[in-house]
Protein backbone atom coordinates (compact mmCIF):
# COMPACT_ATOMS: atom_id res chain seq x y z
CA UNK A 1 0.00 0.00 0.00
CA UNK A 2 1.63 3.00 -1.21
CA UNK A 3 1.24 6.42 0.74
CA UNK A 4 -0.94 8.09 -2.28
CA UNK A 5 -3.79 5.45 -1.23
CA UNK A 6 -4.22 6.44 2.36
CA UNK A 7 -6.72 9.59 2.36
CA UNK A 8 -6.86 12.13 4.68
CA UNK A 9 -10.09 12.82 6.94
CA UNK A 10 -11.09 15.50 4.81
CA UNK A 11 -10.77 12.88 1.05
CA UNK A 12 -12.65 10.09 3.03
CA UNK A 13 -16.49 10.32 2.20
CA UNK A 14 -18.59 11.09 5.09
CA UNK A 15 -20.39 8.07 6.16
CA UNK A 16 -24.02 8.53 6.30
CA UNK A 17 -26.76 6.68 8.52
CA UNK A 18 -29.34 4.47 7.06
CA UNK A 19 -32.07 7.29 8.26
CA UNK A 20 -30.14 9.61 5.89
CA UNK A 21 -30.07 7.26 2.82
CA UNK A 22 -33.60 6.08 3.17
CA UNK A 23 -34.74 9.59 3.19
CA UNK A 24 -32.58 10.31 0.01
CA UNK A 25 -33.96 7.46 -1.96
CA UNK A 26 -37.44 8.21 -0.77
CA UNK A 27 -37.77 11.56 -1.69
CA UNK A 28 -35.82 12.31 -4.86
CA UNK A 29 -35.12 15.71 -6.50
CA UNK A 30 -33.69 16.30 -9.47
CA UNK A 31 -30.19 18.35 -8.72
CA UNK A 32 -28.29 19.00 -5.11
CA UNK A 33 -30.24 18.54 -1.92
CA UNK A 34 -30.30 21.42 -0.05
CA UNK A 35 -31.16 20.87 3.99
CA UNK A 36 -34.07 22.94 5.01
CA UNK A 37 -33.50 24.88 8.49
CA UNK A 38 -35.40 23.44 11.07
CA UNK A 39 -37.91 26.22 12.45
CA UNK A 40 -38.19 26.40 15.75
CA UNK A 41 -41.38 26.63 16.87
CA UNK A 42 -42.91 28.10 20.54
CA UNK A 43 -43.41 25.34 23.04
CA UNK A 44 -46.86 24.70 23.59
CA UNK A 45 -49.12 23.87 26.79
CA UNK A 46 -49.37 20.52 25.78
CA UNK A 47 -45.65 20.24 25.61
CA UNK A 48 -44.68 22.05 28.37
CA UNK A 49 -47.18 19.62 30.14
CA UNK A 50 -46.73 16.43 28.65
CA UNK A 51 -43.15 16.36 27.19
CA UNK A 52 -40.05 16.03 29.71
CA UNK A 53 -36.69 17.39 28.40
CA UNK A 54 -33.49 15.82 28.53
CA UNK A 55 -32.59 16.53 32.20
CA UNK A 56 -36.10 16.11 33.73
CA UNK A 57 -36.13 12.56 32.34
CA UNK A 58 -32.30 12.14 33.48
CA UNK A 59 -33.45 13.54 36.69
CA UNK A 60 -36.60 11.68 36.62
CA UNK A 61 -34.68 8.18 35.85
CA UNK A 62 -32.40 8.58 39.12
CA UNK A 63 -34.93 9.59 41.29
CA UNK A 64 -36.90 6.39 40.65
CA UNK A 65 -34.08 4.35 40.76
CA UNK A 66 -33.34 6.08 44.13
CA UNK A 67 -36.37 5.86 44.93
CA UNK A 68 -36.63 1.88 44.56
CA UNK A 69 -33.36 1.38 46.46
CA UNK A 70 -34.63 3.43 49.35
CA UNK A 71 -37.81 1.02 49.39
CA UNK A 72 -35.52 -1.99 49.39
CA UNK A 73 -33.06 -0.63 51.97
CA UNK A 74 -36.01 1.01 54.37
CA UNK A 75 -37.52 -2.65 54.04
CA UNK A 76 -34.46 -4.77 55.07
CA UNK A 77 -33.81 -1.88 57.72
CA UNK A 78 -37.32 -2.62 59.18
CA UNK A 79 -37.57 -5.83 58.94
CA UNK A 80 -34.58 -6.44 60.66
CA UNK A 81 -35.51 -4.27 63.82
CA UNK A 82 -35.87 -5.60 67.41
CA UNK A 83 -38.65 -3.13 67.92
CA UNK A 84 -41.92 -5.25 67.46
CA UNK A 85 -44.18 -1.64 65.25
CA UNK A 86 -41.26 -1.23 63.06
CA UNK A 87 -40.93 -4.75 62.11
CA UNK A 88 -44.63 -4.91 61.57
CA UNK A 89 -45.07 -1.82 59.62
CA UNK A 90 -42.06 -2.75 57.00
CA UNK A 91 -44.28 -4.46 54.34
CA UNK A 92 -46.61 -1.25 54.54
CA UNK A 93 -43.80 1.04 54.39
CA UNK A 94 -42.28 -1.46 51.24
CA UNK A 95 -45.27 -1.25 49.71
CA UNK A 96 -45.97 2.63 49.98
CA UNK A 97 -42.45 2.92 48.42
CA UNK A 98 -42.96 0.72 45.57
CA UNK A 99 -46.36 2.79 44.47
CA UNK A 100 -44.29 5.95 45.06
CA UNK A 101 -41.67 4.73 42.77
CA UNK A 102 -44.32 3.22 40.04
CA UNK A 103 -45.60 6.59 39.63
CA UNK A 104 -42.83 8.03 39.09
CA UNK A 105 -42.10 5.45 36.81
CA UNK A 106 -45.71 5.87 35.15
CA UNK A 107 -45.04 9.47 35.02
CA UNK A 108 -41.27 9.08 32.82
CA UNK A 109 -43.02 6.40 30.29
CA UNK A 110 -45.51 8.24 29.71
CA UNK A 111 -43.47 11.36 29.57
CA UNK A 112 -45.55 13.38 31.51
CA UNK A 113 -44.12 16.49 33.37
CA UNK A 114 -47.20 17.29 35.55
CA UNK A 115 -47.72 13.84 36.83
CA UNK A 116 -44.58 13.34 37.24
CA UNK A 117 -44.33 16.21 38.82
CA UNK A 118 -46.78 15.52 41.61
CA UNK A 119 -45.79 11.75 41.62
CA UNK A 120 -42.31 12.91 43.39
CA UNK A 121 -43.91 15.57 45.14
CA UNK A 122 -46.57 13.16 46.86
CA UNK A 123 -43.07 10.78 46.97
CA UNK A 124 -41.38 13.45 49.05
CA UNK A 125 -44.66 13.90 51.12
CA UNK A 126 -44.18 10.22 51.55
CA UNK A 127 -40.48 10.13 52.61
CA UNK A 128 -41.09 12.70 55.06
CA UNK A 129 -43.81 10.75 56.81
CA UNK A 130 -41.81 8.20 57.04
CA UNK A 131 -38.65 10.34 59.03
CA UNK A 132 -36.67 10.70 56.32
CA UNK A 133 -36.68 14.15 55.14
CA UNK A 134 -33.30 14.99 53.22
CA UNK A 135 -34.76 11.97 51.01
CA UNK A 136 -38.34 14.16 51.48
CA UNK A 137 -36.98 17.47 50.33
CA UNK A 138 -35.19 16.44 47.42
CA UNK A 139 -38.40 14.73 46.05
CA UNK A 140 -40.75 17.77 47.01
CA UNK A 141 -37.81 20.25 45.72
CA UNK A 142 -37.99 17.92 42.28
CA UNK A 143 -41.88 17.74 42.10
CA UNK A 144 -42.30 21.38 43.29
CA UNK A 145 -39.86 22.72 40.35
CA UNK A 146 -41.77 20.50 37.70
CA UNK A 147 -45.04 21.39 38.82
CA UNK A 148 -43.71 25.63 38.37
CA UNK A 149 -42.76 24.97 35.66
CA UNK A 150 -46.25 23.90 34.10
CA UNK A 151 -47.77 26.98 36.14
CA UNK A 152 -45.51 29.08 34.61
CA UNK A 153 -46.30 28.48 30.53
CA UNK A 154 -50.03 28.12 31.79
CA UNK A 155 -49.70 31.70 33.20
CA UNK A 156 -47.92 33.19 30.15
CA UNK A 157 -50.48 31.87 28.12
CA UNK A 158 -52.89 32.85 30.07
CA UNK A 159 -51.47 36.63 29.82
CA UNK A 160 -51.15 36.09 25.95
CA UNK A 161 -55.09 35.37 25.82
CA UNK A 162 -54.52 31.70 24.45
CA UNK A 163 -56.76 28.60 24.80
CA UNK A 164 -55.79 26.64 28.46
CA UNK A 165 -58.96 25.13 28.99
CA UNK A 166 -59.41 21.61 28.34
CA UNK A 167 -60.93 20.21 25.46
CA UNK A 168 -63.91 19.51 27.09
CA UNK A 169 -64.57 22.79 28.40
CA UNK A 170 -62.81 25.17 25.55
CA UNK A 171 -61.70 28.66 26.23
CA UNK A 172 -62.38 30.24 29.16
CA UNK A 173 -63.38 33.87 29.37
CA UNK A 174 -65.22 33.70 25.86
CA UNK A 175 -67.55 36.52 25.23
CA UNK A 176 -70.91 35.26 25.83
CA UNK A 177 -74.24 36.76 24.06
CA UNK A 178 -77.14 38.58 25.95
CA UNK A 179 -79.82 36.59 25.63
CA UNK A 180 -82.69 38.18 25.31
CA UNK A 181 -85.22 38.08 28.26
CA UNK A 182 -88.33 35.92 28.17
CA UNK A 183 -90.43 38.49 29.70
CA UNK A 184 -91.47 41.70 28.45
CA UNK A 185 -90.40 44.98 30.14
CA UNK A 186 -92.28 48.39 28.35
CA UNK A 187 -89.74 51.08 28.00
CA UNK A 188 -89.90 53.35 30.63
CA UNK A 189 -91.28 57.22 30.09
CA UNK A 190 -89.16 60.11 30.23
CA UNK A 191 -89.56 62.83 32.47
CA UNK A 192 -90.07 66.35 30.43
CA UNK A 193 -88.58 69.31 31.72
Amino acid sequence: MDNNDVKTPEQRPRSRSVAEIARELWHQKPGARVARPEKNLPITTKEIVNGLDHRETLLGIGLTVIAGALAAIGYFYQHASSTKSVHQNATSFLIAMLVGAGMLLVGILLRRRALLGFAAFFFGLEQASFGFFPGGIIYIGFGGWLIWRVMQKQKVDRIAGLHYGTVDTGPRNRPIAATPSKRYTPPKKRRRR
